[in-house]
């Protein structure tokens, strides 16, 4: 059949086997053989004190310190024995050779040592022999630096396994991998080479058929460089750069895991993702480690939960249809300085007020002393004087109350025609732009003011009882505003309302899609000593409402400009030809060098289709066949926009499992997806089918570059581009 292996292959696989088998059984035998111990204690326990009642006096002191440790002996072979999963025991392993003699060591959760056994499994986060297996590759010598010593050697092998139900279902070593098919071992690569080779068959029938096979722990599969940053250092700030597929989210997930098993509560790690669809994923791959408590959100969602907690005047409805103008606005790098200006406004005000009360000049001039301070800390001071007057203290003491209302300075800010206008000079922002927001903030706050004139039957207002309504909302990315505006008030993001939660280490996946303000907002969740580490890839920042400037941009507006940086040049997810196509795609936004991928794979698939009806049709043929042929593959039609989208589902839904995406909800099984570019961020498919590249989808803008770039690279077998009328040049 063409993946016929040699007697050298076969015994190499059937070996793994039998190791796999006696560790089995020494892990099953362990507890037994433990408790034959400790039944051999509690009889010497009785021998010895038999001893004690008629020795010699001055044989007492030796009985009685044999005794001693019998009890220290049987304290420790009674606590509970933790052992390796028997379903998985370790997913990677190793034989090196030191001195003429050789160690079988195997990689997994869980450490497992016996004195008596021929074989260790080390507990990879926390090993420090667990480096040999990800620094140095088979037959490569080694030298390696313990606490007290350098061991050095040669990794005469080193192979990832891949074990569920107790079997080993894959093995993967020196650039082969090898997996179980109705019983027999055999060769994927050439099993894939015959699916899809030769004379160009993989361009007339879509699918490798090889979705359907075990996938090794991407614990194993890390490289040197990956495995670097998840053992990096942990009081530094860290960026991790990289192409799609890199493993950026992964290295960043695994350094959490390693600083908790370093010592960091789970508790106190706050990881944010751009949207909903990756936090189910991010907590499979931490479960996988054995976290489970790290909390994972969308950084939007998070810091509206923590400006609900701190900011006492916000709206309670969010307005679900905020125009994109108005968002690009509210997110621009400039509206820090708008933010800025009012507060110097309020300053001025402050003083003026102060200048009014008893002994005015006297307050005033303490509140102008400390003007290196926050509002707060100013008030305050003026508060703290002697002989203040009741009345003044009083008025005092309203204006230091007034310091945590922040929703209503930002109203004051968006309804400041003359203030807004200003941001005119920032070259993404026009005159129509700014006119857009005044209009949808003099909406919001023209209805607050009228929404109370009219009352329904259950005493709400009319126009609150529908559903383009934009009375008392608030839009999504005020929250980060308030809270910006919150802490150039008080210095912090606390309020009596409550306060915002604090972290040690917070991961920032995705990060190129972060405003400024919100980069700054979120650096406030540190606690003292807490550090970050932001993953992301400037290729792939796609939302139109963001000002992606430079990684150090981002990395000044959380405090961290001391990060060190980790560039991930290898594509682990997509083979040569997708990594290929995505680079032509980026064209003056691809980075200099093309990207490493870790393995060949079959052409792209272009394709050019009359209609987007007859589109549907071949897709119709071509998926039907495929979800019979791989019933676990995951397969996603990735278009441009929503429209589009519903009516490919309406076209394909009689296949079988197909599900229409919409806000995010995947659910990870099996099946066809049908979703936008903008949903798929972070995620991965079997099979990916772009339907709509034509020029109107896809014309020659950097954007646009980008959205094709992230739709094309979410494949890890291949990749099917159609479309009708004129194709995009990106393409």
């Amino acid at each position: 059949m063409g993946e016929e292996l040699s007697e050298l292959e076969i015994h190499f696989l059937v070996k793994h086997e039998q190791y796999l088998d006696e560790v089995l059984k020494t892990i099953t035998s362990a507890p037994e053989k433990k408790g034959a111990d400790l039944d051999l204690i509690h009889t010497t326990i009785a021998q010895i004190k038999e001893e004690i009642k008629v020795g010699k006096e001055e044989d007492l002191g030796g009985l009685f310190y044999q005794l001693n440790l019998q009890y220290q002996l049987a304290s420790r072979y009674s606590q509970k024995i933790k052992t390796p999963d028997l379903n998985s025991p370790y997913f990677g392993y190793m034989r090196i050779v030191q001195n003429g003699e050789s160690k079988d060591i195997f990689l997994g959760h869980t450490s497992f040592i016996e004195a008596e056994g021929d074989f260790r499994i080390v507990d990879w986060k926390k090993a420090p022999i667990s480096r040999i297996f990800y620094d140095f590759k088979e037959g490569e010598n080694f030298e390696l630096e313990l606490p007290k010593k350098v061991i050095s050697g040669v990794v005469e092998e080193s192979s990832i396994l891949t074990i569920y139900g107790g079997k080993i279902h894959r093995v993967d070593r020196a650039g082969k991998t090898y997996v179980k098919k109705d019983g027999k071992w055999i060769n994927l690569h050439k099993l894939c080479e015959k699916f899809s080779g030769g004379q160009g068959s993989a361009t007339r029938k879509l699918g490798l058929g090889a979705s359907g096979f075990s996938t090794p722990d991407v614990l194993g599969l890390l490289d040197r460089d990956q495995y670097a940053i998840v053992q990096a250092d942990a009081t530094r700030p860290l960026l991790i750069t990289g192409g799609a597929g890199s493993g950026k989210t992964t290295v960043a997930l695994y350094r959490i895991a390693q600083l908790c098993s370093d010592g960091l509560a789970q508790s106190q790690a706050l990881v944010l993702v751009p949207h909903k669809g990756l936090i189910k994923l991010s907590h499979t791959l931490l479960s996988s480690v054995g976290i489970e408590k790290v909390n994972v959100k969308t950084s939007s969602h998070w810091i509206e939960l923590q400006a609900r907690k701190v900011v006492a005047d916000l709206p309670k409805r969010l307005c679900l249809e905020t125009p994109e103008d108005v968002r690009m606005v509210k997110r621009h790098p400039a509206m820090l300085t708008l933010l800025g200006e009012h507060i110097g406004k309020l300053t001025f005000k402050f003083s003026e007020q102060l200048l009014k009360l008893d002994d005015g000049a006297i307050l005033q001039s303490v509140f102008n002393e400390f003007s290196d301070q926050c509002l707060l800390i100013r008030l305050k001071k003026v508060e703290k004087l002697k002989n203040i007057q009741a009345t003044a203290k009083f008025h005092v003491e309203q204006m230091i109350h007034s310091t945590f209302f922040v929703w209503e300075d930002l109203l004051e800010v968006l309804s400041d025609k003359k203030l807004l206008m200003t941001l005119t000079s920032q070259p993404e922002i026009s005159g129509r732009m700014v006119e857009r927001l005044l209009e949808h903030t003099n909406r919001q706050l023209k209805e607050r003011d009228e929404s109370s004139k009219t009352k329904g039957i259950d005493s709400q207002s009319v126009e609150a009882q529908t559903n383009f309504d934009l009375a008392q909302t608030v839009d999504g990315e005020d929250f980060a505003l308030c809270l910006k505006l919150l802490e150039l008030k008080t210095s912090a993001l606390n309020a009596p309302k409550g306060r915002a939660r604090k972290f040690k280490h917070i991961v920032l996946d995705e990060a190129q899609e972060l405003s400024s303000v919100e980069l700054q907002v979120i650096s406030k969740f540190l606690a003292p000593g807490g550090q970050v580490t932001v993953a992301g890839d400037s290729a792939q920042q796609i939302d139109k409402t963001t000002n992606f400037i430079s990684w150090d941009h981002v990395l000044s507006n959380l405090g961290a400009q001391d990060a060190s940086a980790s560039e991930l040049a290898i594509s682990y997810r997509s083979p040569s030809t997708i990594v290929e196509f995505s680079h032509h795609i980026l064209g003056p936004l691809a980075p200099t060098n093309l990207p490493s991928a870790g393995r060949v794979g079959s052409p792209v698939r272009i394709d050019h289709l009359p209609h987007l009806e007859q589109a549907c049709l071949v897709l119709y043929e071509a998926l039907s066949d495929l979800v019979i042929a791989e019933p676990k593959a995951s397969i996603a039609i990735i278009c441009n926009e929503m429209k589009t989208a519903g009516e490919i589902y309406s076209a394909l839904r009689e296949i079988g499992p197909v599900r229409l995406i919409v806000d995010f909800e995947f659910n990870f099984q099996p099946g066809i997806d049908i979703s936008t570019v903008d949903q798929v961020k972070g995620l991965e498919f079997d099979y990916v089918v772009i339907p709509d590249a034509n020029i109107e989808n896809y014309p020659v803008r950097n954007r646009t570059r980008k959205r094709l770039y992230l739709a094309a690279t979410r494949a890890i077998h291949q990749l099917w581009v159609l479309y009708s009328g004129e194709k995009s040049h990106l393409i």
